[in-house]
């Protein structure tokens, strides 16, 4: 068997009939509720901010006594600067709320999910979110949609069924930047343009995609209701928030479209179709037991 990833690559075996409509009807597969999008990435985040313990008394103290001492030194600085009372009064508060107001963040920034790893995790999981928004107008077309699933102990984000066969999806977000810093991005400095930056695809995750790929094809070939079927698994890296200045490396194995109606094209027309409705559905019943909930 072959798993073709490029959308205009043709399989090299035939591409025979399904003969399991029957055993659809007669082998239900049933998983339980299906999971939201993320999900597992929000317990994620939940977990971190429910296990970050309270900052001990000796850390509170040190706090306290910085900000404490950076009043006294603004008072000391007024002082010499000839202030007025009232002047010197609200600069030495305004100073230690400021400095007592940055230390008490910092020991409680997991708490309120300040940290890197959270802020990522969050990343993550709002492109999860967009990415299967994107993707609903899809199950009007035949398509099945399983999101935040495991596929042999490594997570996927989104296992598409359809006319074509299988699609993984691990979208990529940028980021995303404000409107103004946009445009700055896009100003001549010293009368030149700045140079488009290359993403290369290892920063896009494409060796996870087509990991995941290969082993959703794994699974679905050791399933027994499967014999017969000329499986194909494609890999998809849709992205979000891509910045006007950076492209990314071509050629690569995996697609990058953009997430949107530009993503349901490339699924809906680009990919050879050869599975009726009926396959589809038997597909998912399959998929859905054999690659549980994250």
């Amino acid at each position: 068997m072959t798993q073709p990833n490029a959308p205009r690559q043709a399989p090299t075996v035939r591409r025979t009939a399904p003969k399991a409509a029957p055993q659809f009807a007669t082998t239900p597969r049933l998983s339980g509720p299906a999971p939201e999008p993320a999900a597992s990435l929000r317990r994620r985040i939940d977990g971190r901010r429910a296990a970050a313990t309270a900052p001990s008394r000796a850390r509170v103290a040190g706090v306290a006594g910085l900000a404490l001492g950076a009043g006294a030194l603004s008072t000391v600085a007024a002082a010499k600067a000839g202030a007025s009372p009232t002047t010197a009064t609200l600069t030495v508060l305004v100073v230690t709320l400021v400095v007592l107001g940055v230390g008490v963040a910092g020991l409680c920034r997991v708490r309120w999910g300040l940290d890197a790893p959270t802020r990522e995790l969050r990343r993550r999981a709002s492109a999860e979110v967009r990415t299967a928004r994107a993707l609903e107008p899809l199950e009007s077309a035949g398509w099945v949609a399983f999101h935040d699933r495991l596929v042999a102990h490594e997570r996927v984000p989104h296992i598409l069924l359809g006319p074509p066969g299988a699609v993984v999806l691990h979208p990529h977000s940028f980021g995303g930047l404000s409107p103004w810093r946009a445009r700055a991005r896009r100003v001549p400095r010293l009368g030149r343009r700045p140079a488009p930056g290359v993403v290369a695809a290892a920063e896009l995750g494409d060796a996870v995609a087509l990991r995941t790929r290969d082993t959703l094809l794994n699974v679905l070939t050791s399933q027994p209701e499967l014999d017969g079927w000329f499986l194909v698994v494609y890999a998809m890296v849709p992205v979000l928030d891509r910045p006007t200045d950076q492209v990314v490396s071509a050629p690569t194995l995996v697609e990058h479209p953009p997430v949107g109606p530009v993503l349901r094209r490339v699924l809906e027309t680009e990919l050879p179709a050869g599975l009726t409705r009926t396959a589809v559905a038997y597909l998912a019943s399959i998929v859905d037991h054999s690659c549980p909930p994250a």
